[in-house]
């Protein structure tokens, strides 16, 4: 079972309810499983509270757009297992979420963890032009 946070209809914050559900699903190729920290709360969540924003097909039913945390597992391909910050299409608002590779960004050493969700949006595109998440 893995703790998630989800809405069960439109609406507030008063809309998000703790619940236990089955297991993810393993990463596959180019995928990893992170243990998350923190998730970060923005706009796009707010509006996906309120059902305005569907998540898009084949994404995580659970809300939670951002988050950090550490790779607990890996899918095929990939290497060392590191603290990580991500953009995602839903389920950083649970205690595992499964995420593509290329949706990660290190988080900088000395860097906490808490603040580490934030960062995605303004600074995935510039990171990714510049260097590749190490192997």
């Amino acid at each position: 079972m893995v703790v998630v946070v989800a809405t069960s209809s439109p609406g507030g914050p008063e809309a998000l309810q703790v619940r236990e559900v089955e297991g993810l699903p393993a990463p596959g190729e180019g995928e990893v499983l992170i243990g998350v920290a923190a998730a970060g709360v923005n706009r796009g969540d707010t509006v996906q509270w309120q059902g305005r924003y569907p998540p898009p097909a084949g994404a995580s039913p659970y809300p939670g757009l951002e988050c950090s945390g550490t790779i607990v597992a890996l899918g095929a391909a990939l290497g060392r297992r590191y603290q990580v910050c991500a953009l995602l299409t839903g389920g950083g608002y649970a205690e595992k979420v499964v995420v593509p590779a290329g949706q990660l960004l290190p988080v900088t050493e000395g860097a906490s963890l808490t603040d580490s969700p934030r960062w995605p949006p303004p600074s995935g595109p510039p990171f990714s032009c510049q260097s590749p998440l190490p192997r």
